[in-house]
């Protein structure tokens, strides 16, 4: 199954809203008051994973391309596209 595929799934499921802009504030991790918090809660929860992780910053700015290329190629409908003025994922009516 392929991200796409998987993130179709969970949107038909309602497990996700919609997709984001590759612009998202949740994926720039640039918040000098934030980013401690984050770095922390990142280290407190790596022992969860088994092997190797990728930096969040690699992590973001993959999932940013990734998104940028589908809005870039029509990809996500209008309707599931991320409402600005809402400042979250939202079903765009």
């Amino acid at each position: 199954m392929t991200a796409l595929a998987l993130a179709q799934d969970m949107l038909a499921a309602k497990d996700i809203a919609g997709f984001p802009s590759p612009d998202e504030p949740a994926l720039v991790l640039n918040n000098p008051d934030k980013r401690p918090a984050i770095d922390a809660a990142y280290a407190t929860i790596a022992p969860m994973y088994w092997g190797p992780r990728i930096p969040l910053d690699e992590a973001c700015n993959t999932i940013r391309a990734w998104l940028g290329k589908l809005h870039q190629d029509r990809w996500i409908s209008a309707e599931f596209r991320a409402d600005p003025a809402e400042g979250a994922c939202v079903e765009q009516q």
